[in-house]
């Protein structure tokens, strides 16, 4: 899709079905239905209320809330999430009886983020969280500390990922990168970089945002 729309697709959208090798658990399977779109000239705001006029034509009418990543962890686990160290966040996630056995400290505030903010989220009918601390960017743009991206939940439960889109060929080959590097420390498989859809970005990405929702677990 991404090869699309450096071509000049414009909006787009599919429905799909997905494999993941490692998705299993009580809310999710290896195998579900995701729609994924992309709409120019959008931020992710814009984006996130593009989504609230779908989920209106679908019937889920529900009164929407939204939560900035570090408003998130401030008001449900008083931890000022974008300003606390490595150290600091493993000390606090001791006292939570959880574990600090972690390499890198967007692991350990995903953990966190689990334990002590998705709960909270489950008396929350609709709720976005968005603006990710800058170290869980993934393939969202980053401005200082902050990766504009987004996820949204019903009632707890992680059902869509969205991101102000990464452009340059450069953006995503830093990215890729970097994950090499990660997964060559911990000694795991290293992916063969998809050379096909770098090269498909000598001509970048059009001022994008997109999303990809679970349509079923």
């Amino acid at each position: 899709m991404k090869k699309l729309l450096a071509n000049g697709s414009g909006d787009i959208y599919q429905i799909c079905s997905v494999f993941r090798d490692n998705e299993q658990g009580s809310l999710n399977t290896n195998e579900f239905t995701m729609l994924e779109y992309y709409r120019l000239d959008f931020d992710i705001h814009q984006l996130m209320d593009d989504m609230v006029e779908l989920l209106k034509t679908l019937g889920i009418e529900h009164q929407v809330s939204k939560l900035s990543y570090a408003q998130a962890f401030s008001q449900y686990g008083d931890i000022d999430i974008l300003n606390t160290d490595f150290e600091t966040l493993k000390s606090i996630a001791k006292t939570h009886g959880l574990s600090t056995d972690f390499e890198w400290i967007e692991d350990l505030q995903i953990l966190l983020f689990t334990h002590l903010i998705e709960p909270k989220l489950q008396s929350i009918p609709l709720c976005f969280v968005y603006d990710y601390p800058s170290c869980q960017s993934a393939l969202a743009n980053v401005e200082a500390q902050i990766a504009h991206r987004f996820e949204l939940y019903m009632h707890g439960v992680e059902i869509a990922n969205g991101y102000d889109e990464l452009q340059t060929q450069k953006e995503y080959q830093q990215i890729f990168d970097s994950e090499i590097s990660k997964r060559q420390q911990l000694k795991k498989m290293v992916p063969a970089i998809n050379q096909s859809f770098l090269s498909a970005l000598t001509r970048p990405l059009p001022q994008c945002a997109g999303v990809a929702i679970g349509i079923d677990r």
